[in-house]
């Protein structure tokens, strides 16, 4: 009764026309103000929520350090300075430095330092309900399931291991931009703890380059040391055998040479002198032996040339005796005659002086040839010296070769030594003057806000979702409504015009012609 059948295409194509005309802000205005009681009391519901979890939740502080790792700072320490890092080797040293925070070993350092394995807050720290209810289930298991006896060593170990765990799970290490600074935090709900536990890090890492340094140079010294010890034993052993072998074969030496080329040389240098001395002997005696063979009477005129090369004053004497003889005797020649007396006398006493002359020249002769002669036998014992030692020199140098080896390998071992020697004394200065190459540039402080939850993200957010919430249900509410609220509704889907407005109106489809039948309700 009062049923009309509605066809459904007829909807259809009335809501596509709907949805691609313009959006219509009179009926959105009116959906916001029907569904408005709705999204506030979602809102008013997130809000009491995330307040209540901020009433609940344990507040998180997280203290912070910096550390800055700068390869400058040992630089004074090092005799020479180290080369530029490429920015390769950089990223992998701070990648490095970065792991080493992290790891355990380094966790467990903190922990025996600061004894927190002793400590209530780090053991048995606050619980959230999911937590308590865990610890809880497995108590109750404990009761019905036999553990052995644990010893005290174990137990202690145990709550070392605890706690470095719990400080390895609430520590956080990340490089700082592209930078050479590493952040430190640390997460807790003791202000004092979190400061704590960052400032015993970051003192700990440094503590870590310093021993890490330390006992990279003991290990150094130590092997260096027992290595020197079997080189200055190979040395002092190269350096005997050549000694002896240089001493066995005669092959004793002073500046770097053998006696044997010493000798040599020395006699070559000599041989040259006796032959210059033979050669200017031999030619005195080729010369004053051919004035001899020329005769007395040309011994005055030969005796001018002699006495030019020799120093013997008697023949001077004589000469200059002659001379003055024979200018008298010119004189009386020409003042009076050749047979004048005086003449006679002076000319007898040239023959005299003349003859005195050639016997000086005589003499001097013979002492030429004693010169020469014994200058050509020094010469001839010279190059006999010689011819022996160039013998006996060649027998050396065949172990001259061998004495070589030997002194090149004790050069090389002593070699050796000194290098590992200055090597052993920088390593030894260097664990002596041991120097990290990092700083901390931003000590940790004492946090005085918690750092997590945080009240103003937490209340928005609230809001927000509160917001997003009270507009899906309002939505879904809007979906899901089966009756007409304007007039226009009736006009644009029924295509009639309406007598008056119904409170409600139904809807249900005929399930012979699948047409939407309108009805109201009984």
């Amino acid at each position: 009764m009062n049923q009309r059948p509605l066809p459904l295409n007829t909807v259809s194509s009335i809501r596509a026309d709907d949805s691609d005309s313009f959006i219509d802000l009179n009926r959105l205005t009116a959906i916001l103000a029907r569904r408005s009681r709705m999204a506030a009391v979602c809102v008013i519901v997130s809000f009491a929520l995330g307040g209540a979890y901020l009433l609940t939740a344990t507040p998180v502080y997280t203290s912070q350090a910096q550390i800055l790792l700068d390869d400058n700072l040992s630089k004074y320490a090092e005799e020479t300075p180290a080369s530029p890092q490429s920015a390769q080797q950089a990223d992998t040293q701070i990648s490095s430095a970065v792991e080493i925070l992290k790891s355990g070993e380094l966790a467990l350092r903190v922990t025996d330092s600061e004894k927190f394995a002793e400590n209530d807050t780090i053991l048995n720290p606050p619980q959230s309900v999911m937590s308590m209810v865990k610890s809880a289930a497995k108590s109750l298991i404990g009761v019905f399931s036999s553990r052995p006896e644990i010893s005290e060593a174990a137990l202690k170990n145990g709550k070392r291991e605890t706690a470095a765990a719990y400080i390895q799970q609430a520590l956080t290490v990340e490089r700082v931009t592209r930078s050479s600074v590493i952040a430190v935090s640390f997460k807790s709900t003791d202000p004092q703890l979190a400061a704590r536990i960052t400032r015993a890090y970051a003192n700990a890492y440094l503590s870590d380059q310093l021993n890490a340094n330390f006992d990279a140079t003991e290990r150094a010294s130590v092997w260096l040391q027992e290595r020197l010890t079997d080189l200055r034993q190979r040395a002092q052993a190269a350096a005997l055998d050549a000694e002896k072998f240089k001493a066995a074969n005669g092959l004793t030496s002073t500046r770097g040479e053998l006696m044997s080329e010493q000798q040599l040389s020395d006699l070559n240098s000599q041989l040259i002198v006796a032959q210059a001395d033979s050669a200017s002997a031999s030619a005195r005696y080729s010369q004053f032996k051919s004035i001899l063979e020329q005769g007395a009477e040309n011994a005055i005129n030969n005796a001018t040339i002699s006495s030019g090369q020799t120093d013997n004053s008697v023949i001077q004497d004589l000469r200059t005796r002659y001379l003055a003889v024979s200018k008298r005797e010119q004189v009386i020649v020409q003042n009076f005659s050749a047979d004048h007396p005086q003449a006679v006398a002076l000319r007898a006493e040239k023959a005299e002086l003349s003859g005195q002359i050639y016997r000086e020249l005589e003499q001097l002769t013979a002492n030429y040839r004693n010169e020469f002669e014994v200058a050509k036998s020094r010469e001839a014992s010279l190059r006999k010296s010689i011819e022996g030692l160039v013998g006996n020199n060649s027998q050396a140098n065949q172990s001259l070769v061998q004495l070589r080896e030997l002194e090149q390998r004790a050069t090389a071992l002593k070699t050796l030594y000194e290098s590992y020697l200055g090597r052993y004394e920088e390593a030894a200065q260097q664990r002596s003057f041991p120097i990290a190459k990092a700083r901390i540039i931003s000590e940790a402080g004492v946090p005085v806000a918690p750092s997590s939850p945080k009240k103003t993200m937490v209340l928005a957010l609230s809001i927000v979702l509160g917001l997003m919430a009270g507009a899906v249900i309002g939505g879904f509410q809007e979906f899901r409504e089966r009756f007409f609220r304007l007039e226009d509704d009736i006009r644009s889907i029924l295509g009639h015009k309406s007598l008056a407005l119904q409170l409600h109106f139904s809807f249900e489809v005929s399930s012979s012609s699948g047409r939407l039948m309108g009805a109201p309700p009984a």
